[in-house]
């Protein structure tokens, strides 16, 4: 059945989408077409592929598939003549816009925790401004939907509420300050002379300092990551740069968004998202213990109801001229906490466990939380244990490869852990919760308005949810991504593995490394 908003005025809505190709993008875009809306995507083109065949690229995914159904080849022809594609990078100066737009959706954004510091800021910050300086310069006075995130808030207090963030950080300061450090590292190295190999070392190189840096400005000013220190500057541009001119503008901030409870369809996601790969290293048996406390509240909510509060802010007036703040979550709502998380995920793979490469099922064990100065002992005490391991096969006579292999994958696996830790322990840890007040009562409002039906947060069945739509479908994700995974090894030459293997002395002295290894994930 095609869903419309029955209040809609009688002429197409113009709309503006950014972040099409995202997550989130295409599930706004999806609404959009449904509404037969006419609508203009900001695209970049990437690798000598245009945007306007990335945007046909797009509309082929698994998002698209039931509405493909419903309209048929016709529906998806007259669609798309009324998708109307922008070719631009965003975090540059943009094309002329249409100047009679009604609502605008920002979705893009750089979403890694741990981008180089100038990275971040290119996407969350000047992509933003570029955005709203070619909006004024349009002259039109659409309704901005600014989607962030609720993790702008997190550790600055321990209930975050719908409206602004308070800081005084000038965001102007921050771009400059990211560029200038960036240029002195490309001076400093000398890349621009070097060529090859070379190069592709020093920009790497310099990345992982850029990386570094990001992790320690946005630590100094209050936040968890270079990610929300940005995102939280990217909403001090839209305020300045559009709110603050009398423009309407929607901050809206999810927490950690996850996979559709019902709409496109229910487990709908696309690639591995916030939470994902802690469990799929879980459920490949790499991972065993984690910073975090059980009863730490883990804020998750469905891709649905996210795009259900976006489509439900399109539609519902704002109050005054102030811009309005909405957080997407369940922290408040309906609480799931870690251990719960854990409960359902272990549930789960206990009767549809994963299984290595060889075909045999994956036996996990039980995953720990562990306080963060806790899970740092526990690693280092395997580090050493390791590293002496590695020392010892070196000198023996034979070298025992298949040893030698094992102990190398635990210590991988170890250090998969210590990075998993610095990178998910500020939101593992952490005991802010996310109040969601204004946002139920915008649902609320918009189906008095004839929206449909939105996610029911407070009656979402988190056993339902993660063991019978988002278990399934991340499987299906990792079992799809092994796929493509062997095709590319065969296409390059490159052995397959078939599991674990080994026989005689390598394998004696595999079990004689096995426990050391297993505890790391090996």
């Amino acid at each position: 059945m095609s869903h419309t908003f029955r209040t809609l005025p009688p002429r197409r809505r113009r709309v503006l989408l950014t972040g099409v190709t995202g997550f989130v993008g295409q599930a706004v875009l999806e609404r959009f077409l449904r509404e037969e809306a006419e609508i203009h995507v900001v695209v970049r083109g990437r690798g000598g592929e245009s945007a306007e065949d990335r945007l046909d690229e797009v509309l082929t995914r698994a998002a698209f598939d039931p509405w493909r159904e419903e309209v048929g080849p016709a529906g998806v022809a007259r669609a798309r003549s009324h998708v109307h594609v922008v070719e631009a990078d965003l975090s540059e100066d943009l094309p002329p816009l249409p100047t009679d737009l009604d609502v605008v959706v920002h979705s893009a954004s750089s979403v890694s925790f741990d981008d180089p510091w100038d990275v971040a800021i290119r996407a969350n910050v000047l992509g933003p401004r570029s955005l709203y300086e070619a909006l004024e310069r349009a002259g039109g006075r659409p309704h901005v939907i600014h989607v962030s995130t609720s993790y702008v808030q997190t550790d600055r207090t321990d209930l975050a509420l719908e409206a602004s963030v308070e800081h005084d950080v000038d965001w102007r300061v921050e771009v400059d300050a990211a560029r200038a450090r960036r240029a002195e590292l490309v001076a400093g190295s000398g890349v621009t002379e070097l060529t090859g190999e070379r190069r592709a070392a020093a920009v790497r190189e310099a990345d992982a300092t850029m990386r570094g840096l990001g992790r320690e400005r946005a630590r100094e000013l209050g936040w968890t990551d270079v990610y929300t220190m940005t995102k939280s500057l990217g909403e001090r541009v839209a305020e300045e740069l559009w709110g603050a001119c009398g423009n309407r503008l929607t901050v809206l901030r999810p927490t950690i968004i996850e996979s559709a409870v019902a709409r496109p369809f229910p487990g709908w996601i696309d690639g591995f998202k916030v939470a994902d790969p802690l469990i799929a290293a879980f459920a490949k048996g790499r991972l065993v213990a984690f910073p975090g406390h059980p009863d730490a509240v883990l804020d998750v909510v469905p891709v649905d109801l996210v795009v259900d509060a976006i489509m439900a802010a399109t539609l519902v007036p704002l109050p005054d001229a102030a811009p309005r703040y909405l957080q997407v979550g369940t922290s408040v709502s309906n609480p799931m906490t870690l251990d719960t998380l854990r409960a359902h995920v272990e549930g789960y793979l206990a009767t549809s466990p994963w299984v290595d490469r060889a075909g045999a099922p994956i036996r996990v064990r039980p995953w720990r939380f562990l306080s963060p100065d806790a899970l740092d002992a526990w690693a280092g005490r395997r580090a050493a244990v390791l590293g002496g391991l590695a020392r010892t096969l070196e000198i023996v006579p034979g070298s025992f490869p298949h040893a030698r292999s094992r102990v190398e994958a635990a210590r991988r696996g170890l250090r998969l852990v210590r990075s998993y830790a610095g990178i998910y322990q500020p939101y593992t840890c952490s005991r802010t919760r996310y109040d969601d007040t204004a946002t139920r009562q915008l649902l609320a409002d918009a189906a008095t308005l004839g929206a449909p039906p939105a996610v029911d947060v407070r009656g979402l069945d988190w056993a339902h949810y993660i063991r019978e739509v988002h278990m399934p479908s991340l499987t299906r994700t990792a079992t799809e991504y092994r796929r493509r995974s062997a095709e590319r090894r065969a296409l390059e030459g490159r052995p397959i593995t078939r599991g674990r293997q080994g026989a005689g002395r390598a394998g004696r002295a595999g079990r004689a490394v096995g426990a050391a290894a297993m505890v790391v994930g090996a």
